[in-house]
């Protein structure tokens, strides 16, 4: 899949452990990369909070989505981290993808989130402060 600014966030995608066959990122107001690792003690904090503010914000319409990018180092690792995730991820097959996007967003430490828009406008290099903060955060995003 590929955004109107050339962003690639490749072809295939899991959702709690199924390959997701329909997937358009057009669907939402934004969506969040989330860069992040199984055995990374923040990452597993912050995908607690984030979980929050992903169900507070879609409680009435869907209008955000999450696709996470692994830095895990095996496919069990993976797929036993996205079981507790209610979002979507980028296949670990897409390593070439995923690691595109990490040199992309400059990538150095995790988690971190990057918010975009469905056409690739960027609207935060780095949420996950605006997301620990709470939910009011994502009208923030459109508001500047």
């Amino acid at each position: 899949m590929e955004l109107e600014n050339g962003l690639n966030l490749g072809n295939n995608f899991v959702i709690n452990g199924k390959e997701l066959t329909e997937f358009n990122i057009a669907n939402y107001k934004c969506f969040g990369l989330l860069f992040g690792a199984s055995w990374c003690p923040p990452s597993k904090t912050f995908n607690f909070i984030l979980n929050d503010f992903y169900n507070h914000v879609n409680k009435t319409e869907k209008i955000f989505e999450v696709l996470y990018i692994s830095s895990d180092r095996d496919e069990q690792s993976f797929n036993d981290f996205c079981q507790i995730m209610p979002w979507v991820a980028i296949s670990f097959e897409e390593g070439t993808v995923r690691g595109q996007l990490k040199r992309k967003f400059d990538i150095k430490y995790i988690p971190r989130l990057v918010i975009i828009k469905p056409d690739g406008t960027v609207l935060r290099e780095n949420a996950v402060d605006d997301v620990i903060k709470g939910s009011e955060a994502f009208s923030d995003w459109f508001s500047e």
